[in-house]
């Protein structure tokens, strides 16, 4: 009886020898589900591997096509609006982006002003004394090793400045500004 089984060498479907091997001469390593069929092999014709099919044909027939059908000017104009969307998608990206560096700045602010209140509540100092804030450069040697972990940077590149304000403590970023209404006692 012989047997047919699948060659992964040839990725078809191949008659398998007394040995197991291929009858293309592959080894029996890479014949896999091997059966037995009740014709011999001389009967029926090993099957053939199947011819790869090209989609270049198609794609050139459907570009025509849509060319046929919207008219090259139409098609010309849609493309020109699909560029102005990409072009306007960006605009918003960088809008939303550098909404997110102002709103990460200003956040910044307000966690150096509550650390300077945190500093003072801590230390009995308020924020009336002068070393506490002729600086940022002072403002940090104070505040980072005892409230907070690492100095903040403006996502933007900006430079902070502080300056005593009310009985508190003003922030201002040389690209963002200060936030509205941000004083500390």
């Amino acid at each position: 009886m012989a047997q047919a089984g699948y060659c992964s060498e040839c990725s078809a479907n191949v008659w398998v020898g007394p040995d197991g091997s291929c009858s293309n001469g592959h080894p029996a390593s890479s014949v896999s589900n091997v059966y037995s069929t009740s014709e011999a092999p001389e009967a029926v014709p090993a099957p053939a591997a199947a011819p790869r099919k090209s989609n270049t044909l198609w794609i050139i027939l459907a570009v025509v096509g849509v060319l046929l059908l919207c008219g090259l000017g139409s098609c010309v104009a849609a493309g020109a609006l699909l560029f102005n969307a990409r072009s306007t998608s960006q605009n918003v990206f960088m809008d939303a982006s550098s909404n997110a560096q102002e709103k990460s700045c200003f956040a910044n602010q307000r966690t150096v002003a509550g650390a300077f209140a945190t500093y003072g509540a801590i230390e009995g100092t308020t924020a009336e004394t002068p070393e506490d804030w002729d600086s940022w450069d002072t403002l940090m040697s104070l505040l980072v090793p005892s409230v907070l972990k690492s100095e903040p940077e403006c996502p933007s590149g900006g430079t902070y400045s502080v300056w005593p304000e009310d009985g508190g403590l003003g922030i201002d970023c040389s690209v963002h500004g200060s936030v509205a209404g941000l004083s500390t006692p």
